[in-house]
């Protein structure tokens, strides 16, 4: 969706703000597992054809130690 393209519909109506709220707690969304823990900011993309939504980090730096976190695994 980065790339203004929805991959659920191939539509190219997709919008973005770096200002839009994301509300878990605030704008920030705390993504909580029993033994370790991750605060990060989002980014909101939405396909205004098929209302597909996508949250993406704003801050990829903050994920370089979540592959070796405890708890966190990659998905297959």
């Amino acid at each position: 969706m980065k790339n203004g393209k929805c991959p659920a519909c191939d539509a190219t109506s997709v919008y973005t703000s770096a200002n839009a709220l994301v509300r878990a707690s605030g704008s920030g969304l705390q993504l909580i597992e029993p033994y370790s823990e991750l605060n990060t900011y989002l980014t909101p993309y939405v396909c205004t054809a098929c209302g597909f939504v996508a949250l993406f980090v704003k801050n990829t730096s903050q994920l370089k130690n979540l592959p070796n976190a405890k708890g966190w695994e990659q998905a297959k």
